[in-house]
């Protein structure tokens, strides 16, 4: 561990600047590293043409810095400011392409759903505060629940993965990762396919002494983790585009990870989640050549013989797989269920805070001292007002 400086508060409270150099984040940091170099190389030819080329690049530091901030804290706190960086600069990438509806309103639903859920991660570190002597990992969870007891660790556990929830996209928060693929192909490959959506799973993986410690914390693990893979395969199977059918295998998979984190399966974990990012990686970045793959493939299904029936076709009646087909199509009516209950309520609040904060611009004078009384106020007419 290498400790930069600290700063003390309120007394007993503090926050430590400090790296965690082991096995774990030498793996995600030289994952991240090499990672954003090939996307960062990828990205000069495929958007050398683009209005915001020199925002992009700059957006692309900003969550690689991010990133490492992540994966070297060695703890809570300095753990949840590289979590906000990494948060932010998806967000931006997500809306890159400004002039087109579609992206920004894709990158408000991820700001919703980051904002949400990382009040669970800003608790968190708050509890670490008050029930542990230092929110360093290595004294949290240095052995099985480290310095926490059984319901410490299972109060922390449950607040980690409403946390993880969001920022790896599992139940019922997943809705907003298809969205995301609005951005730019290399962002989408560095964040939605290698990166952000595994920074969850590293979490986990990093706070294991707290699954190990609390039964309940792992069994949440384990059905989180195997609903939201259920659910992302089902519904991936009936996605038209190749962005969206890929966006939900990553769903699927890292739920699986999940799983395996409630098992205590932690370098398994670890191997998983280098593995599957290479190869979303890959596959991400190849999208745009997906029609022609397609072509080829049927080209050389044709010569092949007749496939037979899978079990699947044959044990479940028609009526059924119909049934299921369109809850599929509708997502299980999850995606809907979080729009009307979350999504809608934020969006029509923060309309509303907009519309009162124009109304008190409209009726607060604006004066320049020194140039002798008030600038000119436009009158209402000419004040456009958001509904």
């Amino acid at each position: 561990q290498v400790a930069l400086g600290s700063l003390r508060i309120l007394g007993s409270h503090g926050f430590e600047f400090a790296f965690l150099v082991d096995a774990r984040s030498a793996v995600m940091t030289a994952l991240t590293a090499v990672v954003a170099n090939l996307v960062g190389r990828f990205s000069i030819h495929y958007l050398h043409r683009e209005t915001g080329f020199h925002r992009y690049f700059v957006t692309l530091h900003l969550f690689t810095g991010g990133m490492h901030l992540l994966c070297l804290a060695s703890n809570l706190d300095l753990l949840f400011a590289g979590w906000e960086v990494v948060g932010l600069s998806s967000i931006l990438l997500i809306g890159y392409f400004r002039h087109r509806p579609g992206p920004l309103r894709a990158s408000v639903r991820a700001m919703i759903t980051y904002r949400v859920t990382d009040v669970a991660l800003l608790q968190a570190a708050v509890f670490v505060h008050h029930v542990a002597e230092s929110p360093d990992f290595g004294h949290l969870f240095g052995g099985p629940g480290g310095s926490l007891s059984t319901h410490e660790a299972t109060v922390l556990g449950l607040l980690l993965l409403v946390a993880v929830a969001g920022k790896s996209a599992l139940l019922p928060t997943s809705g907003w990762l298809p969205r995301a693929m609005e951005g730019p192909t290399p962002s989408s490959a560095l964040f939605y396919g290698a990166l952000s959506v595994h920074a969850g799973v590293y979490l986990l993986v990093r706070a294991s002494g707290v699954f190990v410690a609390s039964d309940v914390a792992s069994a949440a693990a384990v059905v989180l983790g195997a609903l939201t893979s259920a659910h992302a395969t089902i519904v991936g199977r009936v996605q038209p585009d190749a962005k969206n059918r890929l966006a939900f295998a990553t769903i699927a998979q890292v739920g699986l990870m999940v799983v395996a984190v409630g098992l205590h399966w932690f370098d398994w974990v670890l191997v998983h989640m280098v593995a599957h990012a290479c190869l979303r990686l890959y596959q991400l970045l190849r999208t745009p050549s997906a029609l022609r793959d397609a072509e080829t493939l049927r080209a050389a299904m044709r010569q092949l013989p007749e496939p037979r029936s899978s079990l699947f076709y044959r044990l479940v009646p028609a009526r059924a797989r119909e049934r299921l087909y369109a809850l599929a199509l509708h997502r299980f009516f999850v995606d809907a269920l979080v729009e009307a209950v979350v999504v809608r309520p934020i969006v029509a609040l923060a309309q509303r805070v907009d519309a009162l904060d124009r109304r008190l611009e409209r009726g607060v004078p604006t004066s320049a001292p020194g140039r002798g009384g008030d600038l000119p106020v436009p009158p209402a007419s000419s004040v456009e007002v958001q509904p």
